[in-house]
């Protein structure tokens, strides 16, 4: 795999890409938010997703996630997150705005089409992809592996004060999610995003589009037995199912 940084002013994060050159004109694209962009879509197992778009007529881009840019670690981000929060710093709008202007200037330059954009988020990266669709003027499909839905669930942000976490939380935006199309997957026994936080939000998305009037909502959740540290793992045969399921949205058959 060739990978290649994407350079532009608009977006205050590391980007990468791999897929035909840019000058080949729009194809099919999927931006895959995980960690840091160059992580996420060349450390195994976090680029696991990705891996079926490799040699087809697609591009993939990666955005380095708050907090995971050099020097800080991965394993640390969640606190980081947690102590910008509590100082008042929001760390969220800064990417969501960032990413939405890199999707449009894509657009604009004839990289990407906007019916032809997909989204795939691995835990915070699931968190991520929902936080920068909904600012988006456009629907996007979005798979989503052990997303992380809701702060509160999560063992840093336990003791934060509710109205702290309110402006960035995704239940708000639930009409919106209700006429996407989403696949996503958990484990039967996730204790650090919370199996039940998944079911809730799955079963809200799917009820706030029957009350709106779409009475076949286009979100599906899949889950599987538990795996890794606590039951937050995903295996391969899921983030293969997830990423085919994309596959055969964005690409001609």
């Amino acid at each position: 795999m060739k990978l290649l940084p994407y350079t532009t002013s608009i977006c205050p994060y590391p980007i990468h890409f791999f897929g035909p050159s840019l000058d080949e004109g729009p194809l099919p694209t999927v931006f895959y938010f995980a960690i840091s962009a160059e992580e996420s879509l060349t450390l195994d197992p976090f680029n696991q997703p990705v891996l079926p778009f490799l040699n087809e007529k697609a591009r993939v881009f990666s955005i380095t996630l708050p907090g995971h840019e050099h020097p800080h670690v991965k394993e640390d981000a969640m606190t980081y997150w947690q102590e910008n929060l509590l100082k008042g710093n929001d760390l969220f709008s800064p990417f969501r705005n960032g990413v939405k202007a890199l999707i449009y200037e894509l657009i604009e330059k004839n990289i990407a089409l906007s019916e032809k954009i997909g989204f795939m988020g691995l835990s915070r990266g699931g968190f991520a992809a929902l936080h920068v669709s909904k600012v988006l003027e456009f629907n996007v499909p979005i798979v989503l592996f052990a997303p992380l839905l809701d702060l509160e669930q999560v063992q840093e942000f336990e003791s934060m004060p509710k109205n702290i976490l309110l402006d960035h939380m995704i239940g708000p935006y639930v009409s919106k999610y209700a006429r996407d199309t989403i696949w996503m997957s958990i484990g039967n026994n996730d204790t650090r995003v919370g199996t039940k936080s998944a079911i809730a939000w799955f079963q809200s998305v799917c009820e706030t589009a029957l009350a709106e009037g779409l009475r076949t909502p286009r979100i599906e959740l899949h889950i599987s037995p538990s795996i890794g540290y606590k039951g937050h793992g995903t295996d391969q045969p899921t983030f293969n199912r997830g990423a085919l399921w994309l596959k055969d949205l964005l690409l001609p058959k």
